[in-house]
């Protein structure tokens, strides 16, 4: 157990940075596909559109982290990074470096114990033996890669290892980062229907794995439209890579700076809970309450008599489909209560009012779907308040 130690945390932190494209190689191979530097999504996000696609694909991916077109990473296994410098050295790192290549604002940091049960290990600072070793040379279909002769060190620990000279003629010390390194073994899937494959990475939102998730950003501003987004996936319960049931907490630096700056904490476990952002909200009044539910019971037996009224008039012909009365308004009081009492289906960021038509005759046609939606939505806006509309689909 840790006593009160301020040189060491119970964290470690992946940060996030921009990605320079004149590091990758011209053409690399990175989940069973081959790119090209130019066209490469990923390396031109900022630090924020990097936290938002980490989110909507579940986790980190591996890779060999190439400066100047040659891997760092060295092995065949691509590769997270963390650090497990306290927060607060980081900073004092990133003010130094003045890089945003390199570091940045940003990051996630995640529970040391729960990156060390995933299989997370800290680096190996160069080895019995000096740095001029020989490589092997059987990955030359891949020149980007770095392969050290497995009679030095195996495959299997290969990942780990970090180049560590001291002297007089040429000095290579990076221990002030106190690295830790995991392969990436989970599913990573791209938010993109132009990829087939998935990549190899790290899976974040599963609390089995992660007991907790912390996403460190800039501002407040920042965290409140993070803190919204996540929300949205977080109560549908699932994204491409699996489940997302992790405990997720959002960590303002600005806020958290201030108090480095006095002095009074130096790692994330001390800091006070009012430098993380929560949503709070004004709970539905027990008025709107009883007038929300005596609209939904209203629209439930008038989508009824519309259905019937439209049978009788008309065939269940035409084009297939379906329709919801959806809401994206996250953070209104009623979408507020509509969530906690079961009352809606999330997916894709919209609130979906469930039974909604469910003593209405079931037809197949998505002219009478939309028909009875349309109504119905009309009706909700009218009587109650303004803050629904139809998304309807072809089966």
């Amino acid at each position: 157990m840790r006593t009160k130690r301020t040189d060491i945390s119970d964290y470690v932190i992946h940060f996030l940075r921009k990605q320079d494209v004149k590091d990758l190689p011209l053409v690399f191979e990175l989940g069973g596909q081959m790119h090209l530097a130019e066209n490469d999504k990923i390396a031109r996000m900022t630090e924020m559109e990097c936290m938002f696609n980490i989110i909507v694909e579940g986790g980190l991916r591996g890779s060999f982290s190439f400066r100047n077109g040659k891997a760092t990473i060295y092995g065949f296994e691509p590769t997270i990074c963390f650090t497990e410098m306290p927060i607060i050295n980081l900073l004092e790192y990133r003010n130094l470096r003045k890089n945003p290549y390199r570091v940045s604002d940003y990051g996630i940091a995640v529970k040391k114990k729960d990156l060390f049960k995933k299989g997370g290990r800290p680096v190996i600072y160069g080895l019995s033996v000096d740095n001029i070793f020989e490589f092997d040379e059987s990955p030359m279909d891949n020149p980007s890669l770095r392969v050290i002769k497995e009679t030095v060190l195996p495959i299997r620990e290969q990942y780990r290892y970090v180049a560590f000279q001291l002297g007089d003629t040429k000095e290579i010390d990076w221990t002030h980062e106190r690295e830790w390194r995991i392969i990436g073994n989970d599913e990573i899937w791209p938010d993109n229907e132009n990829y087939d494959n998935y990549f190899y990475g790290l899976y974040l939102f599963d609390i089995d794995s992660f007991d907790e998730v912390i996403l460190i950003v800039k501002s407040k501003q920042e965290a409140l439209v993070l803190e919204r987004y996540v929300r949205t996936i977080r109560e549908s319960g699932y994204i491409r890579s699996g489940e997302f049931t992790a405990n997720i907490k959002f960590l303002i630096l600005d806020l958290a700076i201030e108090l480095f700056a006095k002095g009074k904490v130096k790692n994330i476990e001390d800091l006070p809970v009012d430098v993380f952002y929560t949503f709070n909200y004004t709970p539905l009044s027990q008025e709107k309450i009883e007038k929300l539910n005596q609209v939904l019971a209203f629209c439930k037996l008038e989508a009824k008599r519309l259905g019937e009224e439209y049978l009788e008039k008309n065939e269940d012909f035409g084009f297939c489909g379906w329709c919801n009365i959806v809401s994206q308004e996250t953070d209104n009081p009623t979408v507020r209560y509509l969530v906690e009492n079961d009352m809606v289906l999330v997916y894709d960021g919209c609130y979906a009012l469930k039974d909604i038509f469910s003593l209405a005759p079931h037809a197949q046609s998505l002219d009478y779907n939309t028909f009875i939606a349309e109504k119905i939505c009309k009706i909700l806006n009218n009587q109650y308040e303004d803050i629904f509309y139809v998304v309807s689909h072809d089966d």
